[in-house]
């Protein structure tokens, strides 16, 4: 069954640019294969917006059934990956 949840419109536009400059980075490997590069990337706000994204907005838009979920589910590292 699909549950429907409101979002406030400021926060999607905020995660769709966070999306549409992560993605204009990474779809050209010759940008993240530049080492200097990657680290201005990272350390001019990406790594801050993202941690923000993930861990406050997107996090608060999830109904605590999926919090459960996501909090119990398996490490993406565990066995190798």
């Amino acid at each position: 069954m699909k549950t429907a949840i409101e979002v406030p419109a400021d926060e999607v536009r905020q995660v769709f640019m966070l999306l549409e400059d992560l993605n204009s980075f990474l779809h050209d490997p010759q940008k993240y294969g530049d080492t200097e590069r990657v680290i201005k990337f990272v350390e001019g706000g990406m790594y801050k917006r993202l941690h923000e994204a993930y861990y406050q907005t997107v996090w608060n838009w999830l109904p605590q059934g999926i919090k459960e979920e996501m909090l119990n589910r398996p490490s993406p590292f565990e066995n190798g990956h």
